[in-house]
């Protein structure tokens, strides 16, 4: 058997987890594969490893994202209670002007002849 190409038979770390390249490329060579592709599928498992993500990740990430959306309901729920606010006031000015513009009929109609 052949030794491992240059820098294979150094371990790969990641999530936690140690890969020892130069045995995966013995045991691919040991099942079959030739020398190119036993390299080519560690490097591609090697590189796969550092794309993957771990449940520690996850629950940091769903910590950073709840904190987020609780900050938004905040956020949300004081501009739900200033457009309320500013409907209110609209409404109350649309009464008052309802009344104006119904004592001003009124007053007009008592002074029709």
């Amino acid at each position: 058997m052949r030794p491992a190409p240059p820098g294979y038979a150094a371990a790969h770390r990641h999530l936690g987890k140690t890969m020892d390249t130069h045995a995966a490329f013995r045991e691919l060579e040991n099942g079959g594969f030739d020398a190119k592709q036993a390299e080519a599928l560690v490097r591609v498992i090697g590189r796969s490893d550092s794309e993957l993500v771990t449940k520690a990740d996850l629950a940091a990430h769903k910590t950073d994202v709840d904190a987020s959306l609780t900050v938004l309901k905040a956020d949300l729920k004081a501009e739900i209670a200033a457009l309320k606010a500013d409907i209110a006031a609209m409404a109350n000015k649309m009464i008052v002007g309802a009344f104006a513009a119904a004592g001003l009929l009124f007053a007009a109609l008592k002074l029709w002849p």
